[in-house]
Protein backbone atom coordinates (compact mmCIF):
# COMPACT_ATOMS: atom_id res chain seq x y z
CA UNK A 1 0.00 0.00 0.00
CA UNK A 2 2.64 2.43 0.88
CA UNK A 3 4.57 1.81 -2.55
CA UNK A 4 1.75 2.32 -3.75
CA UNK A 5 1.27 6.07 -2.74
CA UNK A 6 4.43 6.66 -3.62
CA UNK A 7 3.99 5.83 -6.95
CA UNK A 8 0.77 7.87 -7.30
CA UNK A 9 2.65 11.01 -5.68
CA UNK A 10 5.24 10.22 -8.40
CA UNK A 11 3.32 10.43 -11.26
CA UNK A 12 1.06 13.39 -9.91
CA UNK A 13 3.89 15.57 -9.58
CA UNK A 14 5.26 14.36 -12.88
CA UNK A 15 1.93 15.51 -14.14
CA UNK A 16 2.28 19.04 -12.21
CA UNK A 17 5.55 19.70 -13.66
CA UNK A 18 4.61 18.98 -17.63
CA UNK A 19 1.55 21.57 -16.93
CA UNK A 20 3.53 24.02 -15.78
CA UNK A 21 6.29 24.00 -19.14
CA UNK A 22 3.12 23.65 -21.42
CA UNK A 23 2.06 27.16 -19.38
CA UNK A 24 5.29 28.78 -20.08
CA UNK A 25 5.67 28.88 -15.97
CA UNK A 26 9.35 28.90 -15.59
CA UNK A 27 11.93 29.02 -12.24
CA UNK A 28 11.69 31.90 -10.14
CA UNK A 29 13.84 34.55 -11.22
CA UNK A 30 16.43 35.57 -8.14
CA UNK A 31 17.30 39.16 -9.44
CA UNK A 32 14.21 41.05 -9.82
CA UNK A 33 13.83 43.67 -11.83
CA UNK A 34 14.67 46.79 -11.01
CA UNK A 35 11.58 49.20 -9.22
CA UNK A 36 9.86 50.70 -11.98
CA UNK A 37 10.78 48.35 -15.23
CA UNK A 38 9.00 46.46 -16.99
CA UNK A 39 9.64 43.58 -19.77
CA UNK A 40 10.49 46.27 -22.29
CA UNK A 41 12.20 48.56 -20.46
CA UNK A 42 14.57 45.14 -19.25
CA UNK A 43 14.76 44.76 -22.68
CA UNK A 44 15.51 48.05 -24.25
CA UNK A 45 18.47 48.07 -20.90
CA UNK A 46 20.22 44.95 -22.05
CA UNK A 47 20.10 45.88 -25.86
CA UNK A 48 21.74 49.48 -24.19
CA UNK A 49 24.50 47.72 -22.31
CA UNK A 50 25.35 45.25 -25.50
CA UNK A 51 26.32 48.63 -26.85
CA UNK A 52 28.42 50.19 -24.65
CA UNK A 53 31.87 50.65 -26.29
CA UNK A 54 34.97 49.89 -24.38
CA UNK A 55 37.64 52.31 -24.66
CA UNK A 56 40.83 51.38 -25.97
CA UNK A 57 43.83 50.95 -22.80
CA UNK A 58 45.67 53.26 -22.22
CA UNK A 59 49.67 52.29 -23.09
CA UNK A 60 51.98 52.54 -20.53
CA UNK A 61 53.96 55.90 -20.65
CA UNK A 62 57.94 55.14 -21.00
CA UNK A 63 60.65 55.76 -18.39
CA UNK A 64 62.21 59.23 -19.60
CA UNK A 65 64.89 59.51 -17.19
CA UNK A 66 68.31 60.95 -19.26
CA UNK A 67 67.97 62.66 -22.20
CA UNK A 68 65.77 62.37 -25.24
CA UNK A 69 66.27 64.39 -28.49
CA UNK A 70 63.82 64.67 -31.18
CA UNK A 71 65.26 65.27 -34.75
CA UNK A 72 63.33 66.65 -37.64
CA UNK A 73 63.66 65.12 -41.22
CA UNK A 74 66.70 67.73 -41.81
CA UNK A 75 68.43 66.45 -38.84
CA UNK A 76 67.86 69.81 -37.36
CA UNK A 77 67.17 69.49 -33.13
CA UNK A 78 64.06 70.50 -32.48
CA UNK A 79 64.27 69.52 -28.95
CA UNK A 80 63.46 66.97 -26.71
CA UNK A 81 62.82 65.40 -23.52
CA UNK A 82 64.90 65.54 -20.63
CA UNK A 83 64.30 63.39 -17.03
CA UNK A 84 60.14 63.65 -18.05
CA UNK A 85 60.04 67.23 -18.99
CA UNK A 86 59.99 68.85 -22.40
CA UNK A 87 62.96 71.51 -23.47
CA UNK A 88 63.68 73.67 -26.12
CA UNK A 89 66.85 73.03 -28.24
CA UNK A 90 69.03 75.42 -27.10
CA UNK A 91 68.93 73.40 -23.50
CA UNK A 92 68.58 69.78 -24.55
CA UNK A 93 71.88 70.49 -27.27
CA UNK A 94 73.97 71.33 -24.45
CA UNK A 95 73.11 67.66 -22.93
CA UNK A 96 74.12 65.59 -26.19
CA UNK A 97 77.43 64.35 -25.79
CA UNK A 98 77.42 62.44 -29.27
CA UNK A 99 77.08 59.17 -30.35
CA UNK A 100 73.79 58.37 -29.88
CA UNK A 101 72.02 55.65 -32.12
CA UNK A 102 68.34 57.76 -33.46
CA UNK A 103 66.37 55.50 -34.52
CA UNK A 104 64.86 56.93 -37.91
CA UNK A 105 61.25 57.05 -39.45
CA UNK A 106 60.02 58.03 -42.51
CA UNK A 107 55.80 58.47 -43.88
CA UNK A 108 54.99 56.10 -40.80
CA UNK A 109 57.76 53.56 -41.27
CA UNK A 110 61.05 52.51 -39.83
CA UNK A 111 64.10 52.78 -41.71
CA UNK A 112 66.89 51.90 -39.88
CA UNK A 113 69.42 53.31 -37.83
CA UNK A 114 71.86 55.75 -37.53
CA UNK A 115 74.54 57.08 -35.07
CA UNK A 116 74.63 60.87 -34.28
CA UNK A 117 77.58 63.41 -33.62
CA UNK A 118 77.83 66.10 -30.79
CA UNK A 119 75.14 69.36 -31.65
CA UNK A 120 76.76 71.56 -34.69
CA UNK A 121 75.22 75.14 -34.22
CA UNK A 122 73.51 76.68 -37.38
CA UNK A 123 73.51 80.76 -37.97
CA UNK A 124 71.51 81.65 -40.52
CA UNK A 125 71.23 84.63 -42.58
CA UNK A 126 68.21 86.49 -40.42
CA UNK A 127 69.77 85.63 -37.16
CA UNK A 128 68.71 82.67 -35.80
CA UNK A 129 70.23 80.36 -34.22
CA UNK A 130 69.58 76.22 -34.71
CA UNK A 131 71.26 72.95 -33.85
CA UNK A 132 72.07 69.92 -36.38
CA UNK A 133 73.21 66.49 -35.62
CA UNK A 134 75.28 64.74 -38.80
CA UNK A 135 73.88 61.53 -38.44
CA UNK A 136 76.23 58.44 -39.74
CA UNK A 137 74.78 55.78 -42.04
CA UNK A 138 71.73 57.53 -42.03
CA UNK A 139 69.12 55.64 -44.56
CA UNK A 140 66.57 57.54 -46.70
CA UNK A 141 65.57 60.29 -44.22
CA UNK A 142 64.05 62.85 -45.67
CA UNK A 143 61.84 66.18 -44.88
CA UNK A 144 59.30 63.85 -43.72
CA UNK A 145 61.25 62.35 -41.23
CA UNK A 146 62.31 62.70 -37.80
CA UNK A 147 64.40 60.86 -35.09
CA UNK A 148 64.20 59.74 -31.62
CA UNK A 149 66.32 57.90 -29.19
CA UNK A 150 63.65 56.60 -26.91
CA UNK A 151 62.57 52.26 -26.84
CA UNK A 152 59.29 53.00 -27.14
CA UNK A 153 57.10 53.02 -30.32
CA UNK A 154 56.39 56.05 -31.61
CA UNK A 155 53.30 55.01 -34.01
CA UNK A 156 50.53 53.30 -31.69
CA UNK A 157 47.95 53.63 -33.87
CA UNK A 158 47.14 53.49 -37.62
CA UNK A 159 47.35 56.86 -39.28
CA UNK A 160 45.51 57.27 -42.58
CA UNK A 161 45.94 59.83 -45.35
CA UNK A 162 42.79 61.01 -47.35
CA UNK A 163 42.70 63.02 -50.65
CA UNK A 164 39.48 62.42 -52.25
CA UNK A 165 36.24 62.07 -50.92
CA UNK A 166 36.92 65.54 -48.44
CA UNK A 167 33.18 67.00 -48.93
CA UNK A 168 32.59 65.83 -45.39
CA UNK A 169 35.11 68.27 -44.30
CA UNK A 170 34.34 71.56 -46.60
CA UNK A 171 31.94 72.99 -43.60
CA UNK A 172 34.88 73.61 -40.92
CA UNK A 173 37.44 74.82 -43.71
CA UNK A 174 34.37 77.13 -44.83
CA UNK A 175 33.39 78.31 -41.56
CA UNK A 176 36.81 79.62 -40.48
CA UNK A 177 36.92 81.68 -44.30
CA UNK A 178 33.60 83.52 -43.74
CA UNK A 179 34.66 84.35 -40.29
CA UNK A 180 37.78 86.01 -41.77
CA UNK A 181 36.17 87.83 -44.81
CA UNK A 182 36.42 84.92 -47.15
CA UNK A 183 33.48 83.55 -49.22
CA UNK A 184 34.12 80.47 -47.84
CA UNK A 185 33.38 78.72 -51.78
CA UNK A 186 36.38 77.76 -52.72
CA UNK A 187 37.73 75.63 -49.49
CA UNK A 188 40.76 74.19 -51.27
CA UNK A 189 41.07 71.34 -48.92
CA UNK A 190 44.39 69.27 -49.79
CA UNK A 191 44.63 66.21 -47.74
CA UNK A 192 42.97 64.85 -44.21
CA UNK A 193 45.07 62.53 -41.89
CA UNK A 194 43.22 60.59 -39.45
CA UNK A 195 44.27 59.24 -36.36
CA UNK A 196 43.57 58.15 -32.68
CA UNK A 197 46.04 60.95 -31.52
CA UNK A 198 45.39 60.54 -27.85
CA UNK A 199 44.58 56.91 -27.06
CA UNK A 200 41.13 57.06 -26.44
CA UNK A 201 39.17 55.20 -29.11
CA UNK A 202 37.87 58.25 -31.37
CA UNK A 203 39.97 59.60 -34.42
CA UNK A 204 41.15 62.85 -34.87
CA UNK A 205 41.29 64.17 -38.14
CA UNK A 206 44.27 66.84 -39.17
CA UNK A 207 42.54 68.59 -41.91
CA UNK A 208 45.40 70.69 -44.63
CA UNK A 209 43.97 73.02 -46.66
CA UNK A 210 45.24 75.94 -48.91
CA UNK A 211 44.35 77.85 -52.28
CA UNK A 212 47.93 78.87 -53.05
CA UNK A 213 49.16 76.39 -56.55
CA UNK A 214 51.82 75.45 -58.32
CA UNK A 215 51.36 78.15 -60.75
CA UNK A 216 51.10 80.99 -58.02
CA UNK A 217 54.47 80.14 -57.22
CA UNK A 218 55.73 79.81 -60.63
CA UNK A 219 54.44 83.26 -61.01
CA UNK A 220 56.49 84.47 -57.76
CA UNK A 221 59.74 85.94 -59.40
CA UNK A 222 60.16 88.90 -57.17
CA UNK A 223 58.53 88.11 -53.90
CA UNK A 224 55.51 90.86 -54.76
CA UNK A 225 53.05 90.14 -51.33
CA UNK A 226 50.18 90.98 -54.17
CA UNK A 227 50.43 88.09 -55.58
CA UNK A 228 49.30 86.04 -52.46
CA UNK A 229 45.66 88.66 -51.70
CA UNK A 230 42.61 86.74 -51.79
CA UNK A 231 45.26 83.34 -50.83
CA UNK A 232 45.02 81.60 -47.51
CA UNK A 233 46.24 78.47 -45.44
CA UNK A 234 45.19 76.43 -42.87
CA UNK A 235 45.31 73.42 -40.46
CA UNK A 236 42.34 72.73 -38.89
CA UNK A 237 41.66 69.43 -35.58
CA UNK A 238 38.96 68.10 -35.51
CA UNK A 239 37.62 66.14 -32.79
CA UNK A 240 34.22 64.86 -31.40
CA UNK A 241 34.11 65.04 -27.92
CA UNK A 242 30.85 63.75 -25.46
CA UNK A 243 29.08 63.66 -28.59
CA UNK A 244 30.11 67.18 -30.11
CA UNK A 245 32.21 67.85 -33.10
CA UNK A 246 34.85 70.23 -32.19
CA UNK A 247 36.89 72.33 -35.03
CA UNK A 248 39.86 73.96 -33.70
CA UNK A 249 42.05 76.29 -36.33
CA UNK A 250 45.92 75.19 -35.56
CA UNK A 251 47.15 77.47 -37.38
CA UNK A 252 46.00 79.71 -40.23
CA UNK A 253 47.82 82.55 -42.77
CA UNK A 254 45.62 84.81 -45.16
CA UNK A 255 46.93 87.18 -47.73
CA UNK A 256 50.20 85.56 -47.48
CA UNK A 257 52.45 83.24 -49.33
CA UNK A 258 53.12 80.63 -46.51
CA UNK A 259 51.84 77.14 -46.95
CA UNK A 260 51.02 74.47 -44.35
CA UNK A 261 52.49 70.92 -44.42
CA UNK A 262 52.36 68.04 -41.42
CA UNK A 263 55.10 65.96 -42.46
CA UNK A 264 54.85 63.53 -39.18
CA UNK A 265 52.38 62.61 -36.30
CA UNK A 266 54.02 60.09 -33.83
CA UNK A 267 54.40 59.61 -30.23
CA UNK A 268 57.85 61.24 -29.62
CA UNK A 269 57.21 61.45 -25.91
CA UNK A 270 56.63 57.98 -25.13
CA UNK A 271 53.55 58.63 -23.19
CA UNK A 272 51.39 56.82 -25.56
CA UNK A 273 49.93 59.25 -27.01
CA UNK A 274 50.62 61.15 -30.53
CA UNK A 275 52.30 64.54 -31.33
CA UNK A 276 51.38 65.80 -34.87
CA UNK A 277 54.05 68.52 -36.42
CA UNK A 278 52.76 71.80 -38.37
CA UNK A 279 55.46 73.10 -40.95
CA UNK A 280 55.03 76.82 -42.00
CA UNK A 281 56.87 77.72 -45.07
CA UNK A 282 57.79 81.02 -46.79
CA UNK A 283 57.58 80.36 -50.63
CA UNK A 284 56.61 83.93 -51.16
CA UNK A 285 60.22 85.30 -50.50
CA UNK A 286 61.94 82.17 -51.86
CA UNK A 287 62.81 84.38 -55.28
CA UNK A 288 64.23 87.47 -53.28
CA UNK A 289 66.35 85.35 -50.44
CA UNK A 290 66.98 81.91 -52.40
CA UNK A 291 65.64 79.84 -49.21
CA UNK A 292 62.09 79.09 -47.42
CA UNK A 293 62.21 80.30 -44.27
CA UNK A 294 60.25 77.82 -42.03
CA UNK A 295 59.18 77.14 -38.67
CA UNK A 296 58.46 73.89 -37.22
CA UNK A 297 55.64 73.68 -34.27
CA UNK A 298 54.79 70.19 -32.44
CA UNK A 299 51.26 70.16 -30.40
CA UNK A 300 50.11 67.61 -28.97
CA UNK A 301 46.15 67.48 -27.93
CA UNK A 302 45.58 67.67 -23.86
CA UNK A 303 41.73 67.62 -22.76
CA UNK A 304 39.89 70.16 -24.82
CA UNK A 305 42.92 72.21 -25.99
CA UNK A 306 45.75 71.73 -27.78
CA UNK A 307 49.37 72.83 -26.52
CA UNK A 308 52.77 73.66 -28.75
CA UNK A 309 55.03 71.87 -27.07
CA UNK A 310 58.39 72.36 -29.48
CA UNK A 311 58.95 75.32 -31.98
CA UNK A 312 62.09 75.98 -33.84
CA UNK A 313 62.61 78.42 -36.96
CA UNK A 314 65.12 77.75 -39.69
CA UNK A 315 66.22 77.76 -43.77
CA UNK A 316 66.29 74.29 -45.29
CA UNK A 317 69.86 73.69 -46.72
Amino acid sequence: MRKYVYVMLAVILFIALTAMAACGIGPINKEPPEAGQGKEELKQTSQAKSREVKKAPKKPKADLSGVYPILNGFGLIMGGIVDGLWVNNDEISRQIEGGEKYKLYCNEQYIGQAVGSKPLEQQYISGDKGYRVELEGQNGLNADGYGIIGSWNPLPAMLKTQTTGLEKYQKPVGDVLRKTGFDGRDEGIKEVKKVDLDNDGMEEAIIIATNITEEDMNRNTDGDPGLFQGKYSLVILQRHIDGEELNTVVSQRFNAGQIFQVPFIADVDGDGQMEFLVRTVNVQMVPVEGWASTHDDLYKIKDRDIERKLSIFYHPI
